[in-house]
């Protein structure tokens, strides 16, 4: 819980920034409008995830608290809403103003470029699942081998991990 008010913290002096200080600067918006968007994405736990109607997961949790931090320094209520993204998307909401918060994000060099990251919030370790019946060893260099293969989501950290830690 430390952590996530330390994010909030982070978050205010983000949006406090000279980016802030623009007219039409995210913490100016939501300050006129009393909303934060928050990008989610369905059945992406334990992340966030739609049950019920209603969201759910620690990146929920963690944008409620941070709204909460927001609303004290505004000193004014604030209204939470959902915009639901993709990872192939997340950036570009984010860039687009189509969102204002997103949590899930690995930090990585590329992103950094494309936006302003105050984080990490939270370091999540690399791990390999296998498949029933496989387990090669307990070192990446046992899975490092040509007759080993390892599937991972095309373009996200754990792709770069994986080019990393078994070349």
């Amino acid at each position: 819980r430390r952590a996530v008010i330390a994010a909030g913290a982070g978050l205010l002096a983000a949006l406090a920034s000279g980016r802030a200080r623009a007219a039409s600067s995210s913490w100016q918006k939501i300050m006129d409008s009393g909303v934060v968007r928050f990008g989610v994405m369905p059945s992406h736990g334990p992340y966030h995830d739609l049950q019920g109607g209603k969201w759910v997961g620690c990146a929920i949790q963690m944008g409620l608290d941070c709204m909460a931090a927001l609303s004290e320094a505004m000193k004014k209520p604030l209204r939470d809403t959902y915009v639901e993204t993709s990872l192939a998307n997340v950036i570009l909401d984010l860039q687009a103003d189509n969102l204002d918060l997103y949590f899930g994000l690995t930090e990585s060099e590329e992103r950094r470029r494309a936006i302003t990251l105050f984080g990490p919030i939270y370091a999540l370790p690399e791990c390999a699942i296998n498949g029933r019946g496989f387990n090669p060893g307990d070192t990446w260099a046992a899975y490092d081998k040509p007759s080993v293969s390892v599937s991972v989501v095309m373009g996200s950290t754990d792709e770069q991990a994986a080019q990393k830690m078994l070349p």
